[in-house]
């Protein structure tokens, strides 16, 4: 049998049976720490020795850099390969994409986190308004979102929808989401 001797495991999140991610999608937690794997890699590379971010142009260049060993127990064969764009997900090749483009990764991999530990499909929503530039970041379901949006709508006189944020987005609204980012359902109490 083989067993994994470098590379990501299955989970950096606490998905322990008593943990917070306990009951969260396999795919996704193993996503995400293939994600931070490869990010810790380049991250060393870069830091101890004389690498630099734009060493690699796209996320694929970066995934042919650092190779999953797996070894035989018994026979002490070992195998090399690469992640996939699969094992990593859409979510994890933009935040590798992010990462070349000198954006914050960590923070990205935390809002994942968030999103993968969320229940009833909470996830970060853009409130869009024509009369204003700046969306607003709301968490919560598509439902809360939405309500929160008619009530900014009513509150400040203009029309506010709400989207759901896909990871590119996510990206785009990062500083956003820092910086005032709203629970949509504290935000409706509130109002």
């Amino acid at each position: 049998m083989f067993t994994i001797i470098d590379g990501p495991r299955a989970s950096i999140l606490n998905d322990n049976a008593d943990g917070r991610y306990a009951f969260s999608d396999r795919t996704e937690l193993a996503a995400h720490a293939a994600t931070a794997w490869l990010l810790d890699y380049a991250q060393n590379n870069v830091e101890n020795h004389g690498g630099s971010w734009s060493d690699w142009s796209k996320a694929a260049d970066l995934m042919t850099c650092y190779t999953i060993v797996s070894e035989d127990d018994e026979t002490g064969e070992r195998r090399e390969r690469y992640l996939s764009n699969e094992e990593l997900t859409p979510r994890g090749m933009s935040i590798l994409a992010a990462a070349l483009q000198g954006e914050d990764a960590p923070a990205l991999l935390n809002l994942w986190a968030e999103d993968i530990d969320a229940e009833d499909g909470e996830r970060w929503h853009t409130l869009k308004c024509d009369d204003f530039l700046e969306p607003i970041a709301a968490w919560g379901t598509p439902a809360e979102c939405a309500t929160l949006a008619k009530a900014f709508s009513e509150h400040q006189g203009s029309e506010y929808t709400a989207y759901p944020m896909g990871p590119d987005e996510i990206r785009r609204n990062l500083r956003i989401i820092q910086s005032e980012g709203v629970n949509a359902d504290d935000a409706l109490r509130a109002i």
